[in-house]
Order: C-alpha cells, then structure tokens, then sequence
C-alpha cells in the first residue's frame, strides 16, 4: 500500500504539468499579455517584428535541436498557463519572479517539441479528420447543441435537418475563432500539433507498459519456480518485489487489513485463501500480486454472530433505522485478513514520463531571451546558454558591478552544475535515462545501475546563485528595450539579492555603494515608466530602511501598502521592511495581514511564515 501511495502522490506532479500542456481552454487566448500591455510589460508581448535578444539577428525566444520557437508560438503557450493556473494564489506578482512562469512556459514547449520529433521519427501522423473531430468536440463544449440527435421521420426533414447542423457549426466555429483572435488554418495546425503530442505520448505509454509486462511476467517465472523448488516466501519478497515499504520485512504487511484496502480483484481471492495459502498471480490495477496468507478473521462462529448486531447498528447509523444490511456487507465490515505480498509493478507513468524527460534534457537546448536566462541564473535552472558571437558569458557577467579583478574563471562550471543537479534530480525521480541517449550525458559523469534509498534525502551538490551573470542578462535587456519597467526593477531587485547573500559578496565581490546608487537609480526609472506596482514602492522602501533613511523608507513603503492587500509576497516585503526601518507596530500589523490571507487561502502557502 505504501508503494501505491508514492507512485499517486508523485503520478499526481506529472498529470498536472502534462494537463497542462495537452488540455486547451475553451476561450484560451482571450485578454492581455501576462504581464499587460504597459510600459511594464514582459518581453513577451512583444511582436515578433520589435522582439530582440541576446543574439543578434536571432528573433526566437529559443531552439531545440534548431528548430526555433517563435514569440507568437511562446505567447499563446504563455496564456494558456495563465489560463490554467488563474486560480493559483503561488504564482507570484513580484515583476522580476514573474520570469519564472515564463522559464516554465518554455519548458512545456521544449517538451512539446521533442513529443512532435518522436512522433515524426516514428511515422505517427494526424489526419484531417481527426482534427475536425477535435474541432468539433471543442465547439460542443463552447456553444452545447440545442437540436436533438434524433431523425426527423423524413428524408426531406432530415435534410433540413442535416443542413440546418451544418450551418450551424460554420457559424459556431467562425465566432469560436474570432473569439481566439486566431484564423481557422491556424487553428488546425494548432490542433494538429496537439494531438501529434498525444499521439507520441500515447505510443511511448504503450511501449514502457509492454516492457513493464514482459518484466512482470519474466519474474513471476521465476518466483513460481522458486516456490515449487522449497525457497522461503519472504526470501523471494526481499528479492523480487516492487514495494519498497514491505520487501525488506519479506513482503509482511504489518497490521490486519480489511476487505477494499487494495481492489477487488485482491479481495476475490485472498477471502477464499486458507491460512498457509501461496496464491497464483493476481492481476490488479498496479500490476500483479503474489500473496502468502498469515493470518484470517473470517466471518464464522461465535466471535462472529456475536459482532453482527453491532455490525447492523453501524450500517443503520448511515443508511438509516429501517435498512436491512446483506450478509455480504456485513462481511465486509468483519472479516480481515494478515499477508505477506510480492508486488509486480507494471503501471508504467513513471517510465513513460521519465523517458519524454530525459528525451527533452538530451537535446540541443538554447535560450535567447536575457530575462528569462537571468531569472535562471539566480533560481539555479539549466541555463541552456547560446553560443555568442560578439562576447561571452564571463563578458555578460563583469557588465555588472563585480569589483575589477574579481575571479570568473570557474562561472561556466558553476552554470553548468545546475544540469548536473537536474540530472540527478530527474535520476531520482524517474530512474535511469533510456541507454541510447546515455552517451549525450556523458560530460554530467552520472552513475547508472546504482540503487537510490528513497528513505534518505538527496545529497546534491550546493549551487551558487549567479548574481553577476544575471545582472549582466538584464542589463542586456534593457539595452535592447529601455522602456520597460519591469526590467528596471529586475536589474535593482538582483542588485539587491546579491547585496543581502553575504555568500554571494564573498564569492562574487560587489561595489556596495555603487550597487545602493544603481538599485536607487534603477527604481527611480521604473517609477517614472510606471509608478502603479506596489513592488517597485516596496523595494525602494526596503533599501532605504537598510541605508537608514527612515523617512524616505516610510514614505516609499506607504505608497506601497495600497497594492498589498491579498498578495502574500508583498506583505512578506513590508512587513520586513517596517521591521528593518524600526517600525515594528507596523510590522506587527502586516505580519498579522499574512496570517490572515493565509487563513483564507487554506493553508496553500505551506503553513504560516514569520517573518524576521
């Protein structure tokens, strides 16, 4: 049961990313870009003919193995994730962490684009047809049919009736595409990528579940000739057996379990075992189960007529007085069993997954949008850095306010740390990559075939925040496009990061005073381009408290207060803020704010925070 548990709870992380990427909003592409259409919008919303980036000449926001991925392609990706995750009080408003929704954005994209390649290499296609089908289950859904399915009673009226059907759905998909803001060809090759990614996912399913069988199969083989040759049961649980709670105490189930605990199937055979029983393989919803019968509270003798009435008493207490259970339910609430199991694991969505996972990690990845590399940098998130031509990641890195002659020599290592984290994170997770792509991992010197005890925390290597590198990628952004706020706040909000990690002044020794006046500079020029953002008045407030310039703290952090009401990322900045500047009353009072948003939101933040 315990395995079943970990393989719901971590199953339950991969639906949600892969429902997001395949399941499309009715309305997806309504309203703004994410960030607005302001002066302090992300990069984004951009169109293709003003988006510029780190390469020049270079129009994509990135690449997987040369194919590019377009703005309009990532923007429409980006608004259906905002679609989708509306409803998510985690998605924070700070404008510089808004940059992870973007990473995320690309992500889902990279991982798109390798399910269309596989669906290419393997000759899977879409027809018209079914794209209309798709179509018209998206038009069902939008405007639900008022007409009846069934026959008119004659061929005339079933003509008009067929026709008045067909005139119908054309004028339900032109309003369902204008409401898109799309044109129909383009809605059919959206589509049709879509289900080519279904399709792919679809056929590695099926090829991880018939490895997952053939495995299952070789072992009950095995552990069939094990026990008729005299081997211990629990010997051969140690040995065989997928559930890591219960195999190293010979497949033992400690306690006494009733009917339901696992299926039916179970149920229908364990409850007819004898005492000392070894049953066939049992086929359940997981896989297959061997089990040896320890123990057996059946529903027979004195013990037995004596707990019906009691029994009866329960089953009235929901059903109500007059109910008359069956003896079948009254079993189900009596009898128990104790066993020793083998588990055969042959549900495979932790292999179909991991496989599509290491598939994407081992292509040529590049990103070229600057902010979306720098909010990398400082999130310790593979880079995925493109070659350039005209300067170097060390270059991007002194074009911020590191002192003259401070060391980079190991920033490409550190950067390339971060995909070997990942790597290791994904090993865990999902087990070792596939054989044919272990030679495009080669550099991340990975150890295969190495039992990983679940039990124990990970011990990964430490990364280190890049904070000069991510200076340098916003200063290149704003050199493309000076007029957007965010970015300004951005370059002052990783000036200020890096001043509070006394890690990072001591790895990456920084200007203080010059980084103080740039943060001031920097926050003065959001609030000239867009002075309705709570964070910029917040941030300012922050540094100001630390620079002990009380007044110019409060006056800045007041501004800031009206923004704060429900944005729990917000409040943390003033409550902090009030503390550092000496206003503790006020402190106290937002520290009380959290709780209660906390409250509201039902504990989604992971329990209350208080903040120093």
């Amino acid at each position: 049961m315990r395995l079943m548990e970990r393989i719901r709870t971590r199953m339950r992380v991969f639906f949600l990313t892969f429902a997001i990427i395949f399941v499309v909003s009715v309305f997806a592409g309504l309203g703004v870009g994410f960030f607005g259409t302001s002066m302090r919008r992300s990069t984004s919303t951009a169109t293709g003919a003003e988006y510029r980036t780190l390469v020049p000449g270079v129009s994509a926001v990135a690449s997987i193995d040369g194919e590019d991925i377009d703005i309009l392609t990532f923007d429409k990706r980006l608004q259906l994730l905002r679609q989708q995750m509306r409803d998510q009080t985690s998605i924070s408003r700070d404008p510089f962490q808004q940059n992870k929704l973007l990473s995320d954005t690309l992500d889902d994209l990279f991982t798109e684009y390798t399910l269309i390649k596989y669906a290419r290499e393997h000759n899977l296609g879409v027809s018209d047809g079914e794209v209309r089908e798709e179509i018209d289950r998206r038009l069902e859904v939008a405007y639900p049919s008022q007409t009846t399915d069934e026959p008119s009673g004659s061929v005339l009226g079933e003509l008009g009736r067929r026709f008045k059907s067909s005139t119908e759905r054309e004028k339900a998909l032109n309003d369902y595409v204008q409401t898109l803001g799309t044109r129909l060809p383009i809605l059919k090759q959206e589509i049709h990528r879509e289900l080519l990614s279904k399709k792919a996912l679809d056929h590695i399913s099926e090829l991880e579940k018939s490895k997952k069988e053939a495995d299952a199969q070789e072992r009950i083989e095995k552990i069939q000739a094990a026990l008729e040759g005299g081997e211990d049961f629990g010997d051969l649980a140690e040995k065989y057996s997928d559930d890591k709670g219960t195999r190293d105490k010979g497949g033992l189930l400690d306690q006494m379990i009733p009917r339901g605990f696992f299926d039916a199937a179970f149920d229908a055979v364990v409850y007819d075992m004898n005492v000392g029983d070894i049953s066939e393989p049992i086929k359940t919803e997981f896989g297959y189960q061997i089990v040896k019968l320890i123990d057996k509270k059946a529903a027979e003798g004195p013990e037995w007529e004596a707990a019906k009435p009691g029994l009866i008493e329960k089953i009235r207490q929901q059903r109500g007085e007059t109910y008359e259970p069956t003896d079948e339910e009254l079993k189900a609430l009596y009898e128990e069993v104790k066993v020793q199991h083998i588990t055969l694991q042959t549900i495979a969505d932790r292999e179909t997954y991991g496989r599509i996972y290491w598939m994407t990690f081992a292509a040529d990845r590049r990103i070229y949008d600057p902010m979306i590399l720098a909010w990398r940098a400082v999130n310790t998130e593979p880079l995925c850095f493109p070659e350039l031509q005209d300067t170097t990641m060390e270059q991007i890195a002194r074009d911020s306010l590191l002192e003259t002659g401070a060391d980079l020599s190991d920033l490409a290592e550190k950067a390339h740390e971060f995909q070997r984290v990942k790597l290791l994170r994904y090993q865990r997770a999902y087990g070792d990559p596939p054989e044919e792509l272990r030679p495009r991992f080669a550099e991340f010197n990975l150890e295969y075939d190495v039992e990983i005890d679940s039990s124990k925390p990970p011990d990964y290597p430490e990364l280190d925040k890049l904070y000069p590198l991510a200076a340098g990628l916003v200063k290149q952004a704003i050199k493309l496009n000076d007029s957007i706020a965010n970015y300004h706040y951005s370059l002052a909000a990783v000036y200020d990061g890096w001043l509070d990690s006394s890690k990072a002044r001591e790895m990456f020794p920084i200007d203080a005073e010059a980084a103080r006046a740039e943060i001031e500079n920097e926050l003065n020029t959001c609030l000239k381009l867009y002075e309705f953002d709570g964070y910029y008045y917040a941030l300012a407030g922050k540094n100001y408290a630390k620079w002990v310039k009380p007044d110019d703290a409060r006056e800045m952090l007041f501004k800031a207060e009206k923004y704060a009401p429900g944005d729990i990322d917000l409040l943390k900045m003033l409550t902090s803020a009030y503390r550092v500047n000496g206003d503790t009353e006020k402190a106290d009072e937002f520290q009380e704010a959290i709780i209660e948003e906390q409250r509201k939101r039902g504990g989604q933040q992971g329990g209350w925070v208080k903040v120093d």
